[in-house]
């Protein structure tokens, strides 16, 4: 991997490890991707999310239970589900994106600044709702890669999630009807209210 990445602008860690790795693995990969420059991006869960997320990955896309987990406790509220999104990014990641079923939650850097964003899309009339995350995922780094401004990512990215689940299979997704999507996606900023005590 680290020979491979050589000539990669980004490196995506998705999945469970396999059996026998230890969890702090993708850890330990980010790290010696980091002196390369190399942009580090975490889709997993349970301990190598725990371990990954302190190695300060460039971005971390976890979906609400796999938040909830890390923190350690459900989310009643759309207010409490933005404070896990500045906590998973106080950890170490320099940007956050909570996958939701109608959208995200992102904590993103725009000219330096960390924005906590709240991006959504009318849920659509699922024929399949597994592989919609990897396909939001894959949508906002093709995105990135392109180099868009980070709304246009986060807003296609959206609308690859949304897409993916209008279709059989799993994560299958059409990038032409996912670009016509991108007008559907609403996107915000979040403003968290100071916490009192």
């Amino acid at each position: 991997l680290l020979y491979l990445a050589r000539g990669a602008a980004i490196v995506v860690f998705a999945g469970s490890l396999p059996p026998g790795l230890q969890p702090d693995l993708y850890a330990l990969l980010i790290r010696e991707l980091q002196r390369a420059d190399v942009i580090t991006v975490v889709d997993t869960d349970g301990e190598p999310l725990r371990q990954a997320v302190r190695a300060e990955p460039d971005v971390v896309t976890p979906n609400v239970s796999e938040v909830e987990e890390l923190i350690g406790h459900e989310f009643a509220s759309e207010e409490e589900r933005s404070r896990a999104v500045a906590e998973v990014a106080a950890l170490g990641p320099h940007e956050v994106i909570m996958t939701l079923p109608d959208g995200c939650l992102a904590q993103v850097l725009i000219d330096g600044q960390s924005l906590l964003k709240r991006v959504r899309i009318e849920p659509r009339e699922a024929v399949a709702k597994r592989g919609s995350g990897d396909a939001f995922l894959a949508g906002y780094l093709a995105a990135r890669y392109e180099g868009r401004p980070p709304d246009q990512c986060l807003r296609f990215g959206v609308a690859c999630g949304a897409e993916s689940t209008t279709r059989p299979g799993i994560g299958l997704i059409d990038p032409r009807e996912a670009r016509r999507l991108m007008g559907d996606v609403e996107l915000s900023v979040v403003e968290l209210a100071a916490e009192v005590g």
